[in-house]
C-alpha cells in the first residue's frame, strides 16, 4: 500500500475477518481468496487467537495494543504493537523517547520497526503510563524535529534510522547535491571520510542559523520523505478522538506479536559495542521554527493534490487529450507500445478522427507490426514488440509466423506489464491493474 494508514485499514480487515467469523469461514476464505495452504491457514488463526488471548485484543487499524511486562534484567519494557509501518513508527519513537526523557532524566532504549515500538525504561519501579507512549498530536512534530537535531547516545542511535545519524547523513548528501562540498581533484571521487568530514565542519559552521536552506532541507527531508510525519499525526488525532482505542496489558509473558518484536530489539543491541563511531556525533541545532513551518506548510502533501490535475494527466497519458491523439498508422503503433494492450472501441477514442481507427489497425496487422490477441477473453490490440511479454505475463497465445526475435522469454513480463501501467494511470487500486 501507498500509505501507512491504508496499509493498517488492509490489515484491520483481515484481523476482523478471522477473529469476527467462525473458524471454518475463516479458514475457507484464506484459502479460497488469499492463496494459503490449508495448514498455514490454521497456523495465522491461531496466532491470532493466541494474541487475544494474552492481550484482550489484536493491533489492528482501529486499535492499538500497549504491551508491558519485565525483562529478563527486572526493567520493564513496553511494546507498543500497530500495523501502521516503520515510517509512521520511526518519528513515533523519537518522540516518545524525548517526551520520557524530558519527564524522567533518564534515557530509555527505544527501538521501532515495521510491527511496533519497543520502549525500555531501567531503574523504574512502576510500568511506563500508556499517557508517556501517546504524544499529543501537536506536540509531536516539535519533539521530533527536536529529537532530529540533538545528540541523543549511543544506544538511541542504534535504531533502523538513528537521530543525528540520519541528520548528519541526509545533510551531507544534501549539501552534496547543492555543491557546497568542493572536490579538491575535479574529476575524482572523494574518500567518504572526507566528505563527511567536510560536511561535519559544515553543519557545525551552520547549525546556529536556523534558516539555513540546507539545515531546513534536511529537516524537511527527514520529516517527509524517510518520515510519515503527517501520517502520525493524522494517527495521533484519532487517538485523541477515541476513533482509534489504545488497549493496555500488563502481561507476565511477551504475547505472540511482542516475541517477534523483541527478537529484533534483542538482534539490535546484542553486537551494539561492534558498530562504527563515525556518526555517532550531533550538533545541537537550531531551527527557526517559522521557516521550517511556511516549508512543510499546514497540510499534508496529500492535500495537496487536485483530483482535476490528476484526471488531466491521466488523460495526457493515456493519449485522449485532443493535442495527444493519433493522427496516422505510426502514431498508433506508438500508443501501443507507451500505453499498452487496447481494444478497438478504446483505439478509436484515443484517435483523430476516431472512424480512422479500424483501419489503421488493420495496417498495422497487415505490416506485421501490431497483433490482435485474446486476453482475459477479450480481443485486444498489442504492438509486436510486445508479444513475447503478454505470452509470458499473461498467458496469452500467440499467432504463428512470428519472428524468433520477437519470442525471446521474458522472465520479468508481468513486472514490466504492471509498470507501464502504473505509468500511464493515476492512482489505481491493484484490482484494476488486475
Amino acid at each position: 500500500m501507498g500509505r501507512p494508514l491504508e496499509f493498517g485499514r488492509a490489515i484491520g480487515e483481515l484481523t476482523r475477518l478471522l477473529l469476527d467469523e467462525s473458524e471454518a469461514v475463516a479458514l475457507q476464505r484464506l484459502t479460497a481468496q488469499h492463496g494459503l495452504s490449508a495448514a498455514a491457514a490454521r497456523d495465522l488463526l491461531r496466532h491470532l487467537e493466541d494474541q487475544v488471548r494474552s492481550t484482550g485484543a489484536a493491533p489492528d487499524d482501529r486499535t492499538i495494543v500497549v504491551e508491558r511486562h519485565r525483562d529478563e534484567m527486572g526493567d520493564w519494557r513496553a511494546c507498543i504493537l500497530s500495523p501502521f509501518g516503520a515510517r509512521v513508527h520511526a518519528p513515533w519513537a523519537k518522540a516518545i523517547a524525548l517526551s520520557i526523557r524530558d519527564r524522567t532524566g533518564s534515557e530509555p532504549d527505544v527501538l521501532y520497526s515495521d510491527d511496533g515500538i519497543v520502549v525500555r525504561l531501567p531503574d523504574v519501579d512502576a510500568p511506563p503510563p500508556a499517557e508517556w507512549l501517546i504524544p499529543d498530536a501537536d506536540e509531536a512534530e516539535g519533539l521530533v524535529v527536536r529529537q532530529l537535531g540533538s545528540g541523543t547516545g549511543a544506544r538511541q542511535e542504534q535504531q533502523g534510522a538513528p537521530a543525528t545519524a540520519l541528520f548528519a547523513s541526509r545533510f551531507r548528501e544534501a549539501a552534496a547535491r547543492a555543491l557546497l562540498l568542493p572536490r579538491r581533484r575535479p574529476g575524482k571521487r572523494s574518500p567518504l571520510w572526507q566528505q563527511r568530514k567536510r560536511a561535519a565542519d559544515l553543519l557545525s559552521a551552520t547549525a546556529r542559523f536556523g534558516s539555513f536552506p540546507i539545515v531546513l532541507e534536511t529537516y524537511r527531508e527527514c520529516l517527509r520523505d524517510v518520515f510519515d510525519l503527517p501520517a502520525l499525526t493524522e494517527l495521533l488525532r484519532d487517538i485523541q478522538a477515541r476513533r482509534i482505542r489504545v488497549v493496555v496489558a500488563d502481561t507476565l509473558a511477551p504475547s505472540p506479536y511482542a516475541a517477534s518484536l523483541l527478537f529484533n530489539y534483542v538482534a539490535n543491541f546484542m553486537y551494539e559495542g561492534d558498530s562504527p563511531l563515525a556518526e555517532r556525533r550531533a550538533q545541537a541545532l537550531t531551527v527557526d521554527p517559522v521557516r521550517l513551518r511556511e516549508l512543510l506548510g499546514e497540510a499534508g502533501l496529500r492535500d495537496l493534490l487536485d483530483p482535476g490535475a490528476l484526471v488531466e494527466l491521466e488523460t495526457q497519458l493515456q493519449g485522449l487529450a485532443a493535442d495527444r491523439r493519433c493522427r496516422h498508422t505510426d502514431a498508433l503503433h506508438d500508443l501501443l507500445l507507451r500505453a499498452g494492450d487496447l481494444t478497438g472501441e478504446e483505439a478509436a477514442a484515443r484517435c483523430e478522427p476516431p472512424e480512422s481507427a479500424a483501419a489503421w489497425l488493420e495496417e498495422l496487422a497487415r505490416a506485421q507490426r501490431a497483433l490482435r490477441l485474446r486476453i482475459a477473453g477479450e480481443e485486444r490490440w498489442v504492438a509486436v514488440e510486445d508479444a513475447a511479454r503478454y505470452r509470458d505475463g499473461v498467458g496469452a497465445e500467440l499467432p504463428d509466423g512470428l519472428s524468433p526475435a520477437l519470442l525471446t522469454g521474458e522472465s520479468e513480463a508481468l513486472s514490466e506489464l504492471v509498470a507501464r501501467y502504473a505509468r500511464t494511470h493515476g492512482p489505481f487500486h491493484d484490482a484494476e491493474a488486475a
